[in-house]
């Protein structure tokens, strides 16, 4: 690689997840979140070559058009009442369990809220049980379903058999 810009482009660049696939969600679980870009100064930036300035571009690019949750009064709130709805879920199979549905305006973090969580209590499943299950079948702890507002049953059932 050229430079430590070029170099944090091919560790953390743009990520190409389809989340609707087992492959893609299982990818997204295992990136984690990207660490931030090297700092440059007004006096630094002055004195970088043409292509480091260009890759820093680049890096500046990736990193603000992808920030990182801010951990906000509200996503915590969200992560509590989440974190509550799967505490209760510890009954016996024959029981009905709990749910959680996050509804709000468009643009207010409920795609980043659910995938965050998701993802979080994905790896901790997997970390507290293991890859596989008692029959040798691989764990999924997570399953993400996107849904449209004029989801069917059947619709609903094709996308969790295609995942």
């Amino acid at each position: 690689m050229r430079n430590e810009f070029s170099r944090w482009l091919g560790d953390n660049g743009a990520r190409d997840f389809n989340m609707a696939s087992k492959a893609g969600w299982f990818d997204f679980c295992k990136s984690g979140p990207r660490p931030a870009p090297p700092v440059v100064t007004a006096e630094s930036y002055a004195q970088l070559s043409n292509e480091e300035r260009q890759d820093y571009e680049k890096v500046r690019a990736v990193w603000n058009a992808n920030p990182p949750p801010m951990r906000t009064a509200q996503l915590n709130h969200a992560f509590d009442i989440l974190d509550q709805v799967m505490a209760s879920n510890h009954r016996d199979s024959n029981r009905l369990r709990g749910s959680a549905v996050i509804d709000a305006a468009p643009a207010l973090g409920k795609t980043t809220i659910a995938t965050h969580y998701a993802r979080n209590f994905h790896l901790d499943n997997l970390e507290e049980y293991g890859s596989q299950t008692a029959d040798g079948s691989q764990r999924i702890p997570v399953a993400f379903i996107p849904l449209e507002s004029s989801v069917t049953l059947k619709s609903l059932n094709q996308k969790i058999l295609s995942f």
